[in-house]
């Protein structure tokens, strides 16, 4: 059985759910999929738009088709080892994608249970956890940094959570907020809603956002290029074609863009200006593609990758939580 849980339903709400318990209508429901007509939507379909938070300038709204929901949710259920009986705690808004498609998602298509909170609240996030018999919460940095703030209580090391998922969280709070909450992993991961270059931290090493193999890079084809610091401007050589950075050098993530292949293609946004201005040609070789992030990520000598900047606005580590005005901190 898939559930879907609130955390906070009116009572009327509450009797009408259960009245209309799911079991019932999935035992009824076809077995077979629907016949396949003219009208049938494709895995590349668009399914909806999900508008950007603005940190690269004003908000746009990106597309997003059937491959790529399945994809992300793919993305956080396999690279951080999800479950089938997890129980996701998701205080994220949901006209995002980390809230929308990591974190419903994993309900939509893995039959996950997903505590979705109406918004974020630093005095009954562990307690809510408790409840819930949460073992998967969702972050983005500043939300940790919150909880660091408040007072100790018996929830924040009685819940059952041991997996912590999302993205931004600063090195100076990883440590500790594992330590004392008592999370076992953390799996921060590194993305954005139309990007094909998303990476994961899968092992836990502290402060990264995500790997990359120096010794095969041809399997995953991203790359972190040299950019002129002030400009943003792509670095050539003497062939036309973009020069890679060596460890420790600050470069541009970019992924090379195949329209052919789910897991590389982009498919940018409503406008096709904005569209245009993300993808770089000859970037890794003549007549290529690339989608252009926007992010200044740094690579270490193994292949870890850990967040610097973000082009044309400093990263904000609250950017992630817009609108403001939904949000409690501590």
């Amino acid at each position: 059985m898939m559930r879907f849980c609130t955390g906070e339903l009116s009572p009327d709400l509450l009797a009408s759910l259960q009245a209309q318990a799911l079991d019932p209508l999935l035992d009824s429901a076809p077995c077979l999929a629907p016949p396949k007509s003219a009208h049938t939507k494709g895995f590349n379909d668009r399914l909806f738009y999900i508008y950007t938070s603005g940190t690269t300038g004003l908000p746009k709204a990106a597309i997003v088709v059937h491959s790529r929901y399945f994809r992300i949710a793919a993305f956080g259920y396999y690279a951080f080892r999800m479950r089938h009986d997890d129980i996701i705690y998701n205080c994220l808004p949901l006209y995002h994608s980390a809230g929308n498609i990591m974190g419903v998602g994993q309900c939509l298509i893995f039959g996950l249970t997903v505590v979705v909170k109406k918004k974020f609240s630093a005095s009954r996030f562990w307690d809510d956890c408790v409840k819930h018999n949460c073992t998967v919460v969702q972050y983005i940095g500043e939300i940790c940094r919150y909880l660091l703030s408040q007072p100790v209580r018996a929830a924040e090391t009685g819940h059952r959570v041991r997996l912590a998922v999302g993205n931004g969280l600063r090195p100076s709070v990883w440590e500790a907020f594992t330590e004392r909450f008592r999370v076992a992993q953390v799996g921060e991961f590194y993305g954005a809603t139309e990007c094909n270059c998303s990476i994961a931290n899968m092992d836990g090493k502290v402060g990264a956002c995500g790997f990359n193999s120096r010794i095969l890079p041809n399997v995953y084809p991203i790359r972190l290029v040299r950019v002129e610091e002030e400009t943003m401007e792509l670095v050539r050589d003497g062939a036309g074609l973009c020069v890679p950075c060596q460890p420790g050098e600050p470069g541009l993530l970019v992924g090379r863009i195949n329209q052919q292949d789910p897991l590389r293609r982009f498919d940018g946004y409503a406008n096709q200006d904005a569209t245009s201005k993300k993808i770089a040609h000859d970037v890794f070789r003549k007549g290529d593609s690339a989608y252009l992030s926007g992010d200044v990520l740094v690579m270490d000598e193994f292949g870890y990758m850990y967040f610097r900047d973000r082009s044309g606005d400093t990263f904000r580590w609250r950017g992630r939580m817009s609108p403001p005005q939904r949000w409690k901190g501590p």
